[in-house]
């Protein structure tokens, strides 16, 4: 019965407009065949075999570990064995396909011996060898993309036979995100047993368009190498964006050519550190990581704190930047905020903002440059900040960027475009009323208060490190919460999704920044991800049990779901 629920379903969602008509697309037509076969087979239980999955030596994995959670999941009882994989399948007119099946072919490493072949192909090809029966002991994975199906570019439908498995993605970000489900049912590990899937669907779609986290690499600075595991980590439970905090008052992190002392000077410095020896990204490591976060479907923003949180440029050039009389204290070890501002009155800031943005922005190849924009000091006057931050917009937008920014000040500014986006920290419902004014301008808003998406506030008052100025943030509170139902006023046609953010304040090794973000990452993943309705925290808390051991086998130090105990030390 299940199955046939799972080819209505496929179905029901695939019919489009052709020009002959409402038809399917002849990649769903290789769905359809799918569930019927499920659906003729599905009463063949593995029980009436000669021989059952344990006495064979295999380990059957049903679908109970995905997080986020998907839109549908349903599983039978028979089963595909993943290291009888021979070939990955993907069709000559999807180039991109060849990547990420080269990415998945790596993830199959540790189940798959020996290495299964990449097989590129024409459609017709593909349709044929995706409808030819196998020899019994050889299976193999299809990779489509088929642009009608329902859910947007991010949709993917995982369908999985006894010999076949195809994830068909609404385009190749939807595939990637279908791998990253494939990964997370397979164990790193089964001592003497082979891997296999239960047969069935997965059909899954993304709730928000934009889910985000943010690293501060300003107050605790990361090599590369870390980034790069960050983004690996935010792959791995679908985020699509990056938002890299580069620039504060602790640290300047990105090399400016035209400006070299930003680097010279504004680099060696960080919260708790006199002295931070090239604590900076040049220039091709920043676009060395805005393509590793391209290859992985995450849109990179980099954020160029202005025109507050400032104090490491100040320092660095305080003839053209400063006006206070004096030279900044430097450096800057604190994390007292509202210390910092540029010289309105010293029309050079202008000119540095604009060489900072051209080398970034054509490095940066997604839409959005955040500026941060919020925390002036008290004595910064409005119409001086209203100024500048609409010529920084139109800066921005002179180099084919658009600006993003924090809503509790930038919302204040009236003339700013509707294409600039807002985002709130705020962490009351009744409050907002710079979000709300970019809102009603037309702006769409970015979701992260501060009580419930920042993975640096203390998970209890016990937990040894993280700041509680907004409150602990718990597993379960940083999970419980609607980001529609956050600011009254504020509709889902005004919010683009949520973004998590992790400051440096009390950061001091990848470690730290492992037990702050494991396992909140995760809850967080699937607020952005996965249908309010469906959410359950009973039914997460029980996914979230399943991937300790997983932790574990990474080497990932994590908050214990049962104590401020730090889990995964080696």
């Amino acid at each position: 019965m299940s199955a046939y629920f799972i080819m209505v379903e496929l179905l029901s969602q695939y019919y489009y407009k052709g020009e002959k008509g409402m038809r399917p697309s002849y990649k769903i037509c290789i769905l359809l065949i799918s569930s019927l076969s499920i659906l003729l087979g599905c009463n063949k239980s593995t029980k009436l075999l000669d021989k059952t999955p344990e006495m064979l030596g295999i380990s059957v994995v049903d679908y109970d570990n995905i997080i986020p959670l998907p839109v549908l999941a349903i599983q039978d009882t028979n089963y595909f064995v993943l290291a009888n994989t021979k070939q990955i399948l993907v069709s000559a007119s999807e180039p991109k396909l060849v990547k990420i099946a080269s990415y998945l072919k790596k993830e199959l490493s540790s189940v798959v011996k020996p290495s299964v072949l990449i097989n590129v192909m024409s459609e017709k090809k593909l349709l044929d060898a995706s409808l030819s029966p196998l020899n019994s002991a050889q299976s193999q994975i299809v990779l489509l993309v088929d642009s009608e199906l329902a859910g947007g570019s991010e949709a993917y439908n995982i369908v999985i036979e006894k010999q076949l498995l195809r994830i068909i993605g609404g385009s190749e970000a939807g595939v990637f995100r279908g791998i990253q489900s494939l990964k997370q049912l397979i164990p790193l590990m089964i001592k003497g047993k082979q891997v296999a899937l239960n047969t069935g669907v997965i059909k899954d779609y993304p709730r928000f368009e934009h889910r985000g986290f943010m690293l501060d690499v300003a107050r605790h600075f990361y090599t590369v190498a870390e980034v790069k595991q960050i983004i690996d980590y935010l792959a791995e439970y679908k985020y699509n964006v990056f938002h890299f905090h580069l620039t504060d008052d602790q640290g300047w992190r990105i090399n400016i050519p035209s400006w070299p002392k930003l680097t010279e000077v504004g680099s060696n410095s960080a919260v708790g550190k006199e002295t931070c020896k090239n604590c900076f990204y040049s220039l091709d490591e920043y676009q060395e990581i805005v393509q590793y976060a391209d290859e992985r479907f995450i849109t990179l923003i980099p954020e160029l704190d202005v025109p507050g949180h400032v104090k490491a440029a100040l320092a660095s050039y305080p003839e053209e930047l400063y006006c206070d009389g004096d030279k900044p204290d430097w450096p800057y070890t604190g994390i007292k905020v509202r210390v910092s501002s540029l010289c309105f009155s010293n029309l050079k800031i202008y000119d540095f903002f604009e060489d900072v943005v051209s080398e970034v922005a054509k490095r940066t190849t997604g839409q959005y440059i955040h500026v941060g924009g919020d925390e002036t000091p008290k004595w910064v006057k409005h119409q001086d900040y209203a100024d500048f931050m609409l010529k920084a917009s139109n800066i921005i937008s002179k180099h084919g960027k658009t600006m993003v920014g924090w809503t509790n000040d930038l919302g204040s500014v009236k003339g700013l475009s509707a294409d600039v986006v807002g985002q709130d920290w705020s962490t009351k419902k009744h409050c907002c009323e710079n979000t709300l004014n970019m809102a009603e301008n037309g702006s769409k808003i970015i979701m992260s208060p501060a009580n419930k998406t920042y993975l640096d506030l203390k998970y209890d008052k016990d937990a040894p490190i993280g700041l509680h100025w907004a409150g602990y943030n718990s597993i379960e509170n940083s999970y419980n919460w609607d980001p529609e139902l956050m600011i009254d006023g504020l509709t889902a046609k005004n919010i683009i999704g949520v973004e998590a953010a992790l400051w440096g304040e009390t950061i001091k090794s990848m470690a730290d920044a492992q037990y702050m973000i494991f396992p909140r990452l995760l809850s967080l993943s699937e607020v952005a991800w996965s249908a309010q309705e469906k959410r359950t925290w009973s039914g997460f808390n029980n996914r979230l049990k399943n991937k300790v051991k997983y932790f574990e086998q990474q080497g990932i130090i994590y908050r214990s779901l049962s104590s401020k105990t730090l889990k995964g030390e080696k």
